[in-house]
Formats: C-alpha cells, structure tokens, sequence
C-alpha cells in the first residue's frame, strides 16, 4: 500500500514527460506546442520529483513504511517501527543540518515534520501492538467514584484531595448525566464554589464506550479530545471509568 502512492506519481511523470516530448514534435502552432510541452515536461519533472522524495526511507514517509515492511518479515512489528522511526530521524537531522546550512527553512520544516511524526508513529505502533487484545471493561475502575448533580462543588474539591482523582463521571438516579474534572472547578472563581452545585459546573453530554470498546479507542479519545478520563457506559448505566493512567499501567506491565 505504500508505494501506490509513489509509483502513482512515477507514472504520471512518465506520461506526462512523454506527453511534453511528443508535444515538441507536433506540426501545428509552434507556440501552442510549446506551450504544451512545458506544461506537461513540467508536471512530469514535478511527479518524478514527487516520487523520489516520498521514496526517502524516512519514516513516516512511504519510502520509510516500505524499509518498515521489509524489517517486519524478519521480526515484530513494533521492532521493524523503532528502526525505521530511528532511521527516519537521522534523515531529519541530515535534512535539518542542510537547511540550516543552505538557509532554507522549508528543509528544516520538512526534518522537524519527519523527526516528529516518526517519533508519534513509532508511538502509536507500540501502543496498538501492546493493546490489541485490551478492551475497556477488561481494564476499567468499577464502579467507580461518582457524584450527584446536587453535591456542591466545595464538596467535589474536598474528594479530589481525597481519592486523588481529578475527574468524577456524574449520575442521576443510575444515569450517566455529566461529568466533572479539577478543569470544570478552575473555571469557578472561588468566591462562586460555595454556592455552586455539581450541575452548575459539569460537563454535559460526556463521550462514553462500552466495556467491548478497544481501549485504544479509549486512549485515542483521550489524546484528540485531551481529556484524561472516559465513562465506561452499559445499557445507560455507568459501569466504570478509564483513566490515562490506568492505560499506562497496563502498557508498562505488557512490556515486562
């Protein structure tokens, strides 16, 4: 899949570089024909660039995920990631250096994108390998600490230092109705705690899984939407709640 890309540009440099030579040799409009061949000697020159520079075997780029698939016939996955994510940033320090070197900074935002996008590629690669038998329920905190939409405010701050825990999933007679995170509290001015409820402050309408839901699901959420907890949500019941840490405490331990 990752050369189609590629050689899909190869192609149309070739079409088009004989398009533009064939377009020098036409007996008509001497400038239309000209016209023609540079358009078309220049789009074809501009695909075969294209070609040879996505070709780079720099992770994340398609010449970097083919030098990954050749690694991954000879071992895991995530070992065949961290090379070709390795070899990648060592394009990007060559490239970073020639561009600051030459003074030209669309080089040094090319090496930064790569530098960058190899270290999240090898990243994400890792995670879904380690989690790719996980769900939410297998890992979730049941049931959980929650909290009515009545309780004050003042009360929620004094749980917080309590259990530790920066966030708690609100419920209304069984029913998951909000949230509310130490981010929500901020947003009170502390004149204003006292006299506010837990349904003056949270947030609505919470994103929610089911226990069969990936947690890689659960930690992609977390990481769009920077939020550091998910309600784990059955039949419009709350049946739990995943935090980021209790992801990264089962990465760790799948990489004993």
């Amino acid at each position: 899949m990752a050369l189609a890309g590629p050689l899909t540009s190869l192609l149309l440099g070739v079409i088009s570089t004989g398009l533009g030579f064939a377009a020098t040799y036409l007996p008509t409009n001497p400038p239309v024909d000209g016209a023609f061949a540079f358009a078309f000697g220049y789009l074809g020159l501009t695909n075969i660039l294209l070609f040879g520079f996505n070709m780079i075997p720099a992770f994340p780029m398609d010449g970097g995920r083919v030098l990954r698939a050749l690694f991954a016939r000879k071992m895991p996955l995530p070992e065949a990631t961290r090379i070709a994510a390795a070899v990648g940033k060592a394009f990007a320090v060559i490239f970073g250096v020639i561009g600051v070197l030459g003074l030209n900074p669309i080089l040094v935002l090319i090496a930064i994108f790569i530098y960058f996008g190899a270290g999240q590629e090898a990243s994400a690669s890792k995670y879904n390998f380690l989690l790719k038998d996980v769900t939410v329920g297998d890992m979730m905190s049941r049931p959980g600490v929650s909290v009515a939409p009545e309780t004050p405010v003042r009360n929620v701050i004094e749980l917080m230092y309590t259990t530790k825990h920066l966030g708690f999933p609100v419920v209304d007679h069984g029913v998951l109705v909000g949230i509310i995170t130490v981010a929500d509290v901020q947003k009170i001015h502390p004149i204003d705690r006292d006299a506010m409820q837990v349904k003056d402050a949270m947030s609505r309408q919470p994103i929610t899984l089911p226990p069969e839901a990936p947690v890689i699901d659960a930690l992609r959420i977390m990481s769009v939407r920077d939020i550091g907890r998910v309600p784990v949500v059955k039949d419009e019941q709350l049946v739990g709640i995943v935090t980021r840490t209790d992801i990264l405490k089962v990465i760790e331990l799948k990489e004993i």
